[in-house]
């Protein structure tokens, strides 16, 4: 992601409710525990790893959907600071690498992707499994076709755990589930994930596949754990890129502020990059379960039209009223956040979106050059 055009309104966020003199910093956010006791579901047996943990012999399998080799289950474990993890298996496969949720974590849904097909040049089907917290009453999925109907595949709940279950039956192509989104009890999404990464085959022409060898063309059926939200990731954000501007932005204490007490989701971290090529950052693009409403002073990020800075820098004093969605600009190189601001709305099932926030703004004092020297034409990038 390159420089944007200059962002006029930023939010900054302190709590409305905050009396006049400047609230003391919230709490850093700690790994989620699960509860104490055995976990639900079935336990099976495989080589898995988790990690912190290293390779463990047993699992706990929540759902299956599917059968033989369009199969898929859902399993998770407890990880090395008892947060939840979880993995996907698909077809007769016993191998897993969990995924556990980080400090920072806070999803309203967790989304896998089955994949699979009759021959590895073509992927033929795909479903879902995932799991939602409690606020979210009803999941909703879109198929490829705008004439399916919406599917709304049920919830699985246990007595004690904080998770609910679901899957979709695999759907073949031309009707692949294309949207997921979690709703709450009073029917906005509150978070949503585009499956558009996790269609392509075992192998072909992407980088990312292993080439299509007259091996791999003629062998038999193939099945596989996609992940959309990783799949869309730059390898820098999935190596260790992304992991960093979370550290940076959570050690924020606006960016604390604002997702306290609430479930949020990343829509992606996206690369942010001078004119001349050179790495800044990245940026991160929160969506909130619930409207915030805040009042206080945050960073400010801006375009330096003249091309000789990396970008503007200054501070602002936000006032803000239903705010649900925020992106935050993390400069790695100076390992600090330099922007707070509007992300991009939200709309459900139905197209239709919340209204936007209430914003009032005012700079104080001038923007300064910031990040660094730069070169290059961002022109195109510039309105």
């Amino acid at each position: 992601m390159r420089r944007t055009a200059l962002i006029v309104i930023v939010v900054g966020f302190l709590a409305a409710t905050a009396a006049a003199s400047a609230p003391s910093a919230p709490p850093p956010l700690e790994h989620e525990r699960l509860p104490a006791g055995a976990l639900p579901g079935v336990q099976v047996r495989g080589q898995f790893r988790v990690p912190g943990l290293g390779k463990t012999r047993v699992a706990r399998r929540l759902i299956v959907t599917g059968s033989g080799a369009r199969r898929v289950a859902l399993l998770v474990a407890r990880g090395r600071r008892i947060e939840l993890c979880y993995a996907g298996v698909a077809g007769r496969d016993r191998t897993a690498v969990f995924r556990c949720l980080a400090r920072w974590d806070r999803p309203p849904l967790i989304l896998l992707a089955g994949a699979g097909g009759n021959r590895k040049p073509v992927n033929h089907w795909l479903s879902v499994i995932g799991l939602v917290r409690s606020e979210v009453k009803q999941v909703v999925v879109q198929r490829q076709w705008g004439g399916d109907p919406l599917l709304r595949p049920r919830l699985i709940s246990w007595p004690g755990f904080p998770w609910k279950a679901f899957g979709t039956r695999p759907a073949f192509r031309h009707h692949f589930p294309n949207i997921v989104w979690a709703m709450d009890a009073s029917g906005n999404p509150i978070q949503d994930i585009d499956l558009g990464w996790v269609y392509g085959p075992a192998c072909g022409e992407d980088r990312r596949l292993p080439s299509c060898t007259p091996r791999r063309r003629h062998s038999g059926p193939w099945s596989a754990i996609r992940d959309s939200l990783e799949e869309r990731q730059s390898t820098f954000v999935r190596r260790r890129g992304g992991r960093r501007a979370k550290q940076v932005a959570f050690d924020h204490p606006v960016v604390r502020q604002l997702v306290a007490g609430q479930a949020f989701s990343f829509d992606g971290v996206a690369e942010w990059s001078r004119c001349n090529g050179r790495r800044i950052g990245a940026v991160l693009r929160v969506q909130l379960a619930r409207p915030v409403s805040f009042d206080g002073e945050v960073p400010v990020y801006a375009n330096d039209d003249t091309d000789r800075a990396a970008y503007l820098e200054g501070v602002a004093r936000l006032h803000v009223e239903g705010a649900t969605n925020l992106d935050v600009y993390v400069d790695l190189n100076r390992r600090r956040v330099v922007h707070i601001g509007p992300g991009i709305t939200l709309s459900g099932p139905d197209g239709r979106e919340p209204p936007p926030p209430k914003v009032d703004l005012q700079l104080i004092g001038a923007l300064k050059p910031a990040g660094g020297p730069d070169s290059g034409d961002c022109g195109e990038y510039k309105d």
